[in-house]
């Protein structure tokens, strides 16, 4: 099982800690002993270095992506209650109007829109691309690669 993370605001080691610290109680629980061993967190996280982060935030962030990329996004859901820090997610692309994949990402729900998980190299060129369909759309695109430290955990469920 691979669980993947975005942390933001923190230096490389405190990213880590910070983020298995916050895992809603559900995920804790399956990979609790993650947090509690040293040893074993060190062999079953890894830092994403290769990986960036555009932001798409807004009014409108739903229906703009909806109209644009390969999954649905519009299902998923962000619950400030259940899942303070967490949130569903999606893999998806972005077409040429031929049909060429242009780019892959991992479309992650936040409470104000969505980031998107991206190669590090592509961030910029998918955040002016999705730039180039804003139209009047009340949304906000940025690459944030330089905010967000990107990190997946894995290993067996308890």
């Amino acid at each position: 099982h691979v669980i993947i993370g975005i942390c933001c605001g923190y230096p490389p080691d405190q990213a880590i800690d910070s983020a298995i610290a916050q895992l809603p109680e559900l995920l804790r629980d399956v990979i609790g002993w993650v947090h509690d061993d040293r040893r074993a967190r060190k062999r079953l996280r890894e830092l994403l270095d290769d990986r960036g982060a555009v932001s798409v935030n807004g009014a409108d962030a739903v229906a703009f992506l909806q109209g644009l990329v390969t999954n649905d996004v519009s299902r998923l859901v962000f619950d400030a209650e259940q899942l303070p820090h967490a949130a569903s997610a999606a893999y998806a692309g972005l077409l040429s109007p031929q049909g060429k994949i242009l780019f892959d990402f991992f479309a992650v729900r936040t409470a104000n829109g969505f980031v998107l998980d991206v190669a590090r190299a592509e961030a910029p060129a998918l955040a002016k691309r999705l730039a180039m369909y804003k139209l009047r759309a009340n949304v906000e695109i940025n690459d944030v690669s330089d905010r967000y430290q990107l990190m997946a955990l894995w290993g067996p469920m308890r």
